[in-house]
């Protein structure tokens, strides 16, 4: 639109031949894009746009606005049926896509069961397979894929954290059975390495989706009102492909609002409000992880659905995490309690050290074992610039053997041998110059000037220049 001999050759083309103009905008919150009057074409123009912005005509024509919201399971069921899959369309509730996300995946689907030597009926697996090679450009540019390992890290959660795990995978299991509305969101609060992302993972595991990982560097720009659209556009794809979608360090985009001193704090506070009401309105599943709960405006905290702290684990809980990440090991019970009773470390610490003890493990072609997991732990205290507060090792590690070998033709000494005196810790004093002068003074002096209750060191070692007490 900004072409206006663009816009005019558009318009010419179109009045020879009776076609319809279409424009796809995607407007910021907030922007109003007007559309130049044409001086040849008076036929309709369809206006493609997102739920942000708006679109007004320069000259005086009708406007009618239609709104397309997502599908529920009843119109998709149509549609897959629509495309062949009806047999089948009773399994594929899950996949809460878009009419034309679903004659995409339906295609892709039965050209999937048609690759082996014999076609095959198209399965649900088929048509999950194709929902997860759905790409949108928009989406692409925004975020990244986070991969999912077919067997992930066990999480260790304690008994209240465990159930607000499986009631967040039940409410995004059930969005849509239990009305107001088909989004999900989940706040993960807690210090780094606590599991958070590997939580994010399980949840999309579970819901048999993909997890894409919003990228914050292309995201967040200097530029009046781009952040905004970046989002938009992000958070937009989710909800048309029906993926989980985890915004990492959130509070970075999530700020408490503050009181408005500068141009910079009333732009900054205009961010937190649109993403405010995008999450509130917002149809798909949203992680949001951060490391300073105390950062996050309270109001989205009050939009949440789940809000799930992450502590540092506890003994018990460290023992875990160490002997599930070793695997099969020969390191003693004795180490392993003296590491999950005095590091202080987290989850992902306690991973680089059982990555790290196997790795020297398997360079020495044996199993893991004490010493390959102290030097383990000496290495990730070193990293945090500490000292281990292990045990040091015990006496019977080591071998047995003196500590100064006789030298030819010295005999050993015997058990029965007397032990050598040990001089006093003042002997060395009675041979110092000084304290044979000092005794001389004494010795030469009237008995009357000599103080009895004085001590030798008080004597000896008065200050030059000081009188006597």
């Amino acid at each position: 639109l900004s072409d206006a001999g663009l816009w005019q050759t558009l318009g010419a083309v179109a009045h020879l031949s009776n076609a319809m103009i279409l424009i796809e905008l995607s407007p910021a919150p907030g922007e109003t894009v007007t559309l130049p009057e044409h001086r040849l074409f008076a036929g309709p123009v369809a206006v493609v746009i997102g739920r942000q912005g708006a679109v007004r005509p320069a000259a005086e024509m009708p406007m009618l606005t239609i709104e397309m919201g997502l599908p529920d399971a009843a119109a998709r069921k149509r549609q897959w049926r629509k495309y062949g899959l009806g047999a089948i369309a009773a399994d594929l509730d899950e996949f809460a896509l878009t009419l034309g996300n679903i004659a995409r995946a339906a295609a892709s689907a039965r050209a999937l069961a048609d690759l082996g030597k014999q076609p095959v009926a198209v399965t649900a697996g088929h048509v999950r397979a194709a929902a997860r090679d759905l790409r949108d450009a928009r989406l692409d540019a925004l975020a990244t894929p986070v991969r999912i390992e077919a067997e992930l890290e066990p999480l260790f959660l304690g008994g209240q954290d465990r159930a607000e795990f499986e009631a967040l995978k039940l409410r995004a299991r059930h969005r849509e059975a239990m009305g107001g509305g088909r989004g999900v969101r989940a706040l993960f609060v807690g210090p780094s390495g606590t599991g958070k992302t590997l939580t994010a993972k399980h949840v999309a595991k579970d819901l048999n989706k993909d997890l894409f990982r919003i990228d914050l560097s292309a995201t967040v720009s200097k530029y009046i009102g781009e952040t905004e659209k970046a989002l938009e556009a992000a958070l937009s794809a989710a909800e048309e492909l029906d993926i989980v979608l985890l915004l990492d360090e959130g509070d970075a985009l999530m700020a408490r609002r503050t009181d408005v001193g500068s141009a910079n704090d009333r732009y900054a506070n205009m961010e937190t409000n649109f993403l405010l009401q995008r999450i509130e309105n917002f149809d798909g599943i949203i992680l949001i992880t951060t490391n300073d709960g105390e950062r996050i405006d309270q109001a989205f905290s009050r939009r949440m659905d789940v809000v799930m702290p992450f502590r540092a684990p506890d003994e018990a809980r460290r023992l875990e995490i160490l002997l599930a990440q070793l695997g099969k090991h020969e390191a003693s019970s004795r180490l392993l309690n003296d590491i999950a009773c005095r590091c202080q470390l987290n989850g992902g610490q306690l991973r680089n050290i059982a990555q790290h003890a196997r790795l020297l493990a398997h360079d020495k072609n044996r199993p893991t074992n004490d010493a390959a997991l102290r030097a383990a732990v000496e290495r990730e205290y070193r990293k945090k610039g500490e000292v281990p507060p292990l045990k040091p090792q015990s006496a019977e590690l080591w071998p047995a053997q003196p500590l100064h070998e006789p030298k030819a033709g010295q005999r050993r000494p015997s058990a029965k041998a007397k032990p050598r005196a040990v001089p006093q810790i003042g002997a060395g004093l009675a041979q110092s110059p000084r304290l044979r002068s000092c005794r001389a003074a004494r010795q030469s002096s009237p008995p009357q000037h000599r103080r009895p209750s004085a001590s030798r060191a008080q004597l000896c070692y008065r200050p030059r220049g000081s009188s006597p007490p």
